[in-house]
């Protein structure tokens, strides 16, 4: 097998403390069909998920399922992110996220 050489892990290619050349394809599941599992809102969402956050924040917005959410905690990691693609998208989501009257703290 593979070894990392800081034990992490990131679908964000751009992070700057993971070793691009021990890259291995994982299967993923798409949040919004998580929520379709269910009717009940959900109370909390924790992320702590390597700069992904603003990928699975901008899937709960487009499908509506963002509304059903109470409180969403996460951590965004970018003082290890240096990509201005990556920048764009978190500022977009924040954005919209403001724009439907959820609070940034």
């Amino acid at each position: 097998g593979k070894e990392a050489n800081n034990g992490g892990a990131s679908l964000v290619k751009e992070k700057t403390n993971i070793t691009v050349s021990l890259a291995e394809e994982v299967p993923t599941i798409d949040v919004a069909e998580i929520f379709a599992l269910t009717d009940q809102p959900v109370a909390l969402i924790k992320m702590d998920i390597e700069g992904g956050e603003y990928d699975v924040l901008s899937r709960l917005i487009e499908s509506g399922k963002i509304a059903d959410v109470g409180v969403i905690l996460f951590e965004d990691h970018e003082r290890k992110i240096n990509s201005q693609t990556w920048k764009a998208k978190k500022s977009l989501v924040l954005n919209k996220l403001r724009d439907i009257g959820m609070t940034i703290a």
